[in-house]
């Protein structure tokens, strides 16, 4: 089963990587502000143990090519 742990080391990856810039953990959901300007929303603690590397597979996608079409209802640009 994932654990917070997994779940922080995941995301100091992709912040080594370059994908994420900055995070919020306030309350019961993480925030993840990533290098094109999205928003990726997750819950605080991982569900299963594949809910860490969906994650790390749903940032990878959103972070290529803005034309690939893919879309997540998690997904929020930053707005006005």
């Amino acid at each position: 089963m994932s654990s917070r742990k997994d779940a922080r080391q995941a995301v100091k990856r992709l912040k080594a990587e370059g994908l994420v810039i900055d995070e919020d953990n306030a309350g019961k959901h993480w925030t993840l502000i990533l290098c094109n300007g999205l928003r990726y929303t997750r819950a605080g603690s991982p569900s299963d143990f594949r809910a860490v590397k969906n994650m790390e597979s749903d940032i990878r996608r959103l972070t290529r090519q803005q034309d690939s079409g893919y879309t997540a209802s998690v997904v929020y640009t930053l707005g006005d």
